[in-house]
């Protein structure tokens, strides 16, 4: 985590979040304004868990899939599932795969109802980790995202403060 440059309290919150997300095999949020680096922390938290799983069990090697939700609609995004479970099934053995959701705000309501569906099949064994510019539940409680997809997907919500809000660190 030494890329995390800052000490302001909310910098030192924020490692202290991702820290407990890398000790944690829940679906995280980062929620974050462009440019914090949401998705660059989305893929630290995969690689320590992998890491972390590799030191205690001598494996690790679970798939990060990245999906951008800005740029799919509902068909492109059923055909991308579609495809993601048969390439699931042919990896019997192998550790959870990891479904990195990109900007997962920007889904439509068709299509967060398409990943609500697909998330839920439990045999599957499919974690996430997502990237959104607002918290999903605030969204939820203004009708902007699904409720039952925002608790599902913000297990964990990690705040990453932009750095006008931290200005004790723009030295660093």
């Amino acid at each position: 985590l030494d890329w995390l440059i800052g000490q302001s309290p909310a910098m030192r919150r924020v490692r202290a979040q991702v820290r407990l997300a890398t000790a944690q095999p829940e679906c995280v949020v980062i929620v974050g304004n462009e440019g914090v680096g949401r998705e660059t922390i989305a893929r630290t938290i995969h690689a320590e868990r992998m890491r972390a799983q590799a030191e205690t069990r001598g494996s690790g090697s679970a798939m990060l899939i990245p999906l951008s939700c800005a740029v799919v609609d509902v068909e492109s995004l059923q055909s991308t599932i579609e495809s993601l479970v048969k390439q699931l099934a042919e990896l019997e053995g192998a550790d959870k795969s990891v479904l990195l959701l990109l900007e997962v705000d920007s889904l439509d309501m068709e299509s967060q109802s398409a990943l609500l569906g697909f998330l839920q099949i439990a045999e599957i064994g499919l974690q996430t980790l997502a990237t959104s510019r607002s918290s999903l539940l605030e969204l939820a409680k203004q009708d902007r995202f699904r409720p039952d997809l925002a608790y599902h997907l913000s297990t964990l919500e990690l705040l990453i403060p932009p750095l006008v809000d931290r200005l004790e660190d723009v030295l660093l």
